[in-house]
C-alpha cells in the first residue's frame, strides 16, 4: 500500500518524467508519426457516434468503414474526448502524456508487487516507459494501438508470474490484463499468446514437468477472458463470416526482420529509432545481465532468457520464411516483438540491481533518480531530433496539416473484397444508375449519410458506401428491405423522381447478445473478487 506522502512524491516524479520525455512533441505542439497516426486519429474521431452505431460517416472519407468492429476502441476513447474539447494536436499530445503517466504507474505497481520496494519500482518504471522502442511507437510510427499495448503488457507479465502463486484467485490478474489487451490491440494479443507459450515451454524445460494446477488456472483465465472479450470478438467474427474481406497488408516476414549484427549493435548503442533496436540503456542492461548470468535470481534469469528469445524473434536468425503462409504472417514485421524484449530486459536488469539500489542512502537515491531522468530524457530528445533529420518523409504535423491529411486519408483494411474496381467511384462519391454515373449529392452526419439523386423505378443504383451486416436503408423516409448485395458497395433499386436515400448501420442482435454476456461475466467476476476479499478478511 502506498502512503499518501509517497504517492504525492511519486506522482510529481512521474509527471516530470512524462513532460521531459514528450518535450519533442510539446515543444511546437506537433503531432509525430507517419501513416499510423492519421489512421488512429481517424479512429478516435469515429467514436463520436460509437454508442449508436459502429460506423461513423464523418470519418474515413465517408466510405462507411467498419473500423470499430475490427480495431478495438475502448482504450482509445479518451483520445476522442481530449480532441473534442481541444483540437487535434493538443488533444493527441495530452493523450500521449496521460498514457505515459499511466504506463509509469502500471510499471511501478507491477515491480512493487514483485520486489515490495518503491525505489526499485521507480527505476523500472522510468527505464521501461522511456525506452527506445516505446519512442519508436510514439515519434516514428504513431502506432497508438501498440503503444497502449505496451502499457498493459507489464500487467500480463505480472499475471503470468502470479499463476505460480498458491492462492486460488491467482489467475484473475492474467484474465483482466489479457481482456484489457484484447480491447486495446488484437495483434499484440496474438504476439502475447506466442510469448506465453514460449514461457510455458521454458518452464517445462526447467522443471521437466507441466504442473496441473497451472494448466487449470490457464484454462480458467482463457475461458473467462473469452467471455469478457465477447463484446469485441463476437461482432468482429460476425462481420468476418458475413462476407469476404480485404485483409491488412501482409509483408514478407523474413525481409522485415532485423539483421542481428553490426547494424543492430550500432543502432542500439546510438539509440537510433530508425533501426528499431533495443536502445542504449537496455543494451547496457543486456551486457550487465550476460556478464552476471550465474548470479541472477530465478525470476531475473527467466525474464532475461525471455528477453533474449524475443530479440531473436525480431531478427533474421529466426526462420520467419517457414511461417510466411501461416496465420502468424499477420504480425507483418517481426521487430514488433521488441515490445517484449523491452519489457523483459528492463524488468530483469532492474530486478537484478535491486539489492544494490535499496542499500544506497536517501540522498543518493534522490540523486540517482534525477540523473536517470535527465539521462534518458536527453537520450530520447537526441534520438528524436536525429530521426527527424534522417527521415526522407514528413514525420511531424501541425494541427492544420493533420486536418488536411485526415481529409484525404484512406484505409481499406477489412473492407469487402472487390473494392479496387470501385475505388474511383468511392473517391469521387459518385452514384451509378445501371452502371452509368449520375448527378448526385451526399451529406454525412455522424452515424448516417444521405444521398440525393433523380432516378426511375427499379433502376439498379450503386452507392459509394461499403456494405456490412447491420445495414439499414430508407428511401424518401420509408424503410426498405435490403436487397441481396452482390458487390462491395451498397446496391438498391431506384424510385421514380427524386430519391433521398438514408444509410445507417445499427448493432446486430448478435452484437447485443455478445455485449450482454461480457457485462454479465464482468459483474460475476467482480462479485467473485469481493467474496474472495471478504473470505481473506475473515
Amino acid at each position: 500500500m502506498i502512503k499518501k506522502n509517497d504517492f504525492i512524491r511519486i506522482f510529481i516524479v512521474y509527471a516530470f518524467v512524462s513532460l521531459l520525455y514528450l518535450v519533442p512533441a510539446f515543444k511546437n505542439m506537433e503531432i509525430f508519426g507517419f501513416y499510423d497516426t492519421a489512421f488512429h486519429i481517424n479512429r478516435a474521431l469515429s467514436l463520436e457516434s460509437i454508442f449508436s452505431s459502429p460506423i461513423n460517416f464523418d470519418t474515413f472519407r465517408s466510405y462507411g468503414m467498419q473500423v470499430n468492429n475490427f480495431y478495438p476502441w475502448l482504450t482509445i476513447y479518451p483520445l476522442f474526448l481530449l480532441i473534442k474539447f481541444t483540437n487535434l494536436a493538443i488533444g493527441y499530445n495530452l493523450f500521449l502524456y496521460a498514457v505515459t503517466m499511466i504506463t509509469l504507474f502500471i510499471c511501478h505497481y507491477v515491480m512493487f508487487e514483485i520486489s515490495k520496494r518503491h525505489f526499485t519500482s521507480l527505476v523500472f518504471a522510468i527505464i521501461y516507459t522511456t525506452s527506445s522502442f516505446r519512442s519508436v511507437e510514439i515519434f516514428l510510427r504513431g502506432a497508438l494501438g501498440e503503444l497502449l499495448a505496451m502499457s498493459i503488457i507489464p500487467l500480463v507479465l505480472l499475471g503470468f508470474i502470479k499463476l505460480y502463486d498458491s492462492k486460488k484467485e491467482s489467475w484473475i490478474m492474467l484474465t483482466m490484463s489479457m481482456t484489457l489487451l484484447i480491447y486495446t490491440h488484437v495483434l499484440s494479443v496474438a504476439m502475447t499468446v506466442v510469448m506465453i507459450v514460449l514461457a510455458l515451454i521454458l518452464q517445462f524445460y526447467r522443471k521437466k514437468k507441466m504442473e496441473i494446477s497451472i494448466v487449470i488456472k490457464l484454462i480458467k483465465a482463457a475461458v473467462v477472458t473469452l467471455l469478457l472479450s465477447l463484446a469485441f470478438i463476437g461482432p468482429m467474427l460476425e462481420q468476418t463470416l458475413y462476407q469476404d474481406l480485404n485483409r491488412p497488408y501482409v509483408d514478407i516476414l523474413q525481409k522485415r526482420a532485423i539483421y542481428l549484427g553490426k547494424q543492430f549493435l550500432i543502432g542500439s548503442i546510438d539509440s537510433d529509432l530508425l533501426s528499431f533496436g533495443i536502445g542504449l540503456v537496455l543494451f547496457i542492461c543486456i551486457v550487465i545481465l550476460t556478464i552476471n548470468f550465474k548470479k541472477l535470481g530465478f525470476l531475473s534469469k527467466f525474464t532475461y532468457s525471455m528477453g533474449i528469445i524475443s530479440i531473436l524473434l525480431c531478427t533474421k536468425i529466426f526462420p520467419w520464411f517457414a511461417l510466411q503462409n501461416t496465420p502468424l504472417n499477420i504480425i507483418q514485421a517481426p521487430w514488433r516483438f521488441m515490445i517484449f524484449s523491452t519489457l523483459f530486459i528492463s524488468f530483469s536488469g532492474v530486478l537484478f540491481i535491486s539489492p544494490w539500489l535499496e542499500k544506497i542512502s536517501h540522498t543518493k537515491k534522490r540523486d540517482t533518480i534525477l540523473i536517470l531522468i535527465l539521462a534518458v530524457s536527453t537520450l530520447n530528445y537526441s534520438s528524436v531530433v536525429n530521426m527527424v533529420k534522417e527521415m526522407n518523409f514528413q514525420g511531424t504535423y501541425s494541427n492544420s496539416q493533420m486536418v488536411d491529411k485526415l481529409a484525404t486519408f484512406e484505409n481499406f483494411d477489412y473492407v469487402p473484397e472487390g473494392y479496387q474496381k470501385q475505388q474511383l467511384l468511392l473517391k469521387n462519391h459518385q452514384v451509378t444508375e445501371n452502371g452509368q454515373i449520375i448527378d448526385s449529392s451526399f451529406s454525412p452526419n455522424k452515424d448516417e449519410i444521405i444521398f440525393t439523386f433523380e432516378s426511375s423505378k427499379d433502376k439498379t443504383i450503386v452507392l459509394p458506401v461499403f456494405h456490412y451486416k447491420g445495414l439499414r436503408i430508407s428511401v424518401n423516409s420509408k424503410d426498405i428491405k435490403i436487397p441481396k448485395q452482390s458487390g462491395p458497395l451498397i446496391t438498391i433499386k431506384g424510385e421514380n423522381g427524386i430519391n433521398k436515400v438514408l444509410i445507417k448501420y445499427s448493432y446486430t442482435y448478435f452484437s447485443k447478445i455478445s455485449l450482454f454476456i461480457s457485462i454479465t461475466t464482468l459483474i460475476l467476476l467482480l462479485f467473485y473478487c469481493i467474496m474472495l476479499k471478504k473470505e481473506h478478511t475473515n
